[in-house]
């Protein structure tokens, strides 16, 4: 949602005020990494279905939902 936010906040305000447009840049940009940091740290082997081997990519966003819902330090 913050990624959307800043997407918004960085098209609709270029033009007139450059400051606003590069704080949606850094929230945007803050809340990829945040993503990738997850998806990096749940692994290739937990992205895969049980079984098939295959990648998932409805499995992932299980997995990565689940570790959002989780308190600091469960894991």
């Amino acid at each position: 949602m913050a990624f959307v936010v800043g997407f918004v906040l960085l098209i609709l305000t270029f033009a007139f005020n450059m400051w606003v447009a590069i704080a949606g840049f850094a929230l945007m940009f803050g809340s990829a990494l945040i993503v990738y940091h997850y998806l990096r740290r749940m692994g290739r082997d937990q992205m895969r279905v049980e079984g098939t081997g295959r990648l998932s990519i409805t499995a992932a966003l299980a997995r990565f939902a689940e570790r959002m819902r989780r308190p600091r330090g469960a894991d």
